[in-house]
């Protein structure tokens, strides 16, 4: 007799642990499909807690000179995200009764958070939690790029102005260098140079919009329109 029990034993351990592995393999298979959206017993247990103490700490923070709403309520919609579909409605109807009850007790500022989070929490109910954090994934990831597709335009930006700011100092450089040059040119007589110089001068005198370079502004405000329209001809 005690031969036979021991076997029942055996064979009732053996089938709890194939179902065991069963289960197991039946998890890791659950995970590796939805990978980040599945969300065990333990973990669903840690959200709940995470969201009731981030929400005291919203709560104890509106009686301080400095709530810490815009910090903190950023957090609490991402943990309720994650909550499970039984909590979604157990909060929705906790924050319903705040802002239906007129209870002395509950402050403006504590039913405006219960309104907010009654329509985040409305809006998740007709979602499975998979779908929620999918949405929530997705957003991230859209931030994400945002994020990094503005510092690539800052960063482009950046390089277009430091180009232009470098182009800008080799023109300055020029011009400091010829000015002179032109300003002695413009001012000589051609018949008194000779070879190159002579050309660069006859040209100066015959083109105005060469001329121009070594102008100020008064001589420049001279100009007659038409005598614009027609530099660059001939």
């Amino acid at each position: 007799r005690e031969l036979e029990e021991m076997r029942e034993m055996k064979r009732r351990y053996e089938e709890l642990r194939r179902n065991h592995e069963q289960l197991m393999g039946e998890h890791a298979e659950v995970k590796k499909i939805v990978g980040d959206m599945y969300v065990s017993v333990d973990e669903d247990r840690e959200i709940s807690d995470a969201y009731q103490k981030t929400y005291k700490e919203i709560l104890e923070s509106l009686n301080t000179p400095q709530p810490r709403t815009a910090e903190l309520m950023p957090k609490l919609y991402d943990l309720m995200v994650r909550m499970n579909d039984e909590d979604i409605r157990k909060e929705y109807i906790v924050q319903m009764e705040i802002i239906l009850n007129d209870d002395p007790n509950v402050s403006e500022r504590v039913k405006g958070i219960a309104e907010g989070m009654s329509i985040k929490l409305g809006e998740m109910m007709d979602q499975p939690r998979h779908q929620r954090i999918a949405k929530l994934a997705k957003e991230e990831e859209e931030r994400k790029k945002a994020s990094e597709g503005q510092a690539k335009t800052q960063k482009e930006l950046a390089a277009v102005k430091q180009k232009a700011e470098k182009q800008k100092a080799l023109n300055k450089q020029a011009f400091d260098l010829l000015h002179p040059i032109l300003v002695g040119l413009a001012n000589a007589k051609p018949i008194q140079l000779q070879g190159e110089q002579r050309k660069l001068a006859q040209r100066l005198h015959n083109r105005l919009e060469l001329r121009m370079i070594s102008m100020d502004l008064v001589s420049l405000k001279m100009i007659a329109p038409g005598q614009y329209r027609s530099t660059g001809t001939g």
